[in-house]
């Protein structure tokens, strides 16, 4: 349903028919007021007429630019969304490949307590000595190996043993003023 509305655009009074609400319809006319004014202000020779077809100019040439930009933009997502594809594709493949890598190392049946500390026995000890204590799944059970990389591993060089720690014992204070006999 058409609505009727009395502008007053630039001191020039309109009646317009429009569907869009009150607001809307002011907000337009104001914008129109004020490019109209700045023009019209701005320039000694020109008419109120003059000062409206170059208002319009402006308008259909910022609406040309934003349809551009808008293209351009539509061109991007298109492109984006083709990209997106392939990323979620490649995803895919390589959650099922770590889900398959994942079935194939994992234990089946639960861990005992003792085995727990034996685990955890092996895994102080991982840090002094890596190389006689390869890493290990949550069971504590060695990884099976793929046939596609068995024997293509470079070899070890040999560990390095742990430094040890010395221990040092203290010794009786230098003063002797400050010790108290143990009798008193």
């Amino acid at each position: 349903m058409k609505n009727k509305y009395a502008l007053t655009i630039a001191d020039i009074q309109l009646d317009v028919l429009s569907e869009a609400p009150q607001k809307e319809v002011d907000k337009i006319s104001g914008i129109v007021d004020r490019k109209m004014r700045e023009i019209y202000l701005n320039s000694r020779s020109c008419t109120r007429n003059e000062a409206a077809l170059l208002c319009a100019l402006e308008f259909c040439a910022e609406r040309l630019a934003n349809q551009d930009r808008l293209a351009e933009l539509e061109q991007l997502t298109a492109k984006y969304d083709e990209v997106l594809k392939v990323f979620r594709a490649k995803n895919q493949e390589l959650n099922d490949e770590m889900g398959k890598l994942r079935a194939r190392t994992s234990c089946s049946g639960p861990c005992s307590p003792t085995r727990k500390r034996t685990v955890r026995r092996r895994r102080s000890l991982r840090r002094w000595l890596p190389s006689r204590f390869p890493p290990r799944n949550s069971c504590g059970r060695l990884p099976m190996r793929s046939t596609a990389t068995a024997g293509t591993e470079q070899p070890r060089p040999p560990p390095t043993p742990p430094r040890r720690r010395i221990r040092r014992i203290p010794r009786a204070p230098q003063d002797r003023r400050n010790v108290r006999p143990a009798f008193l």
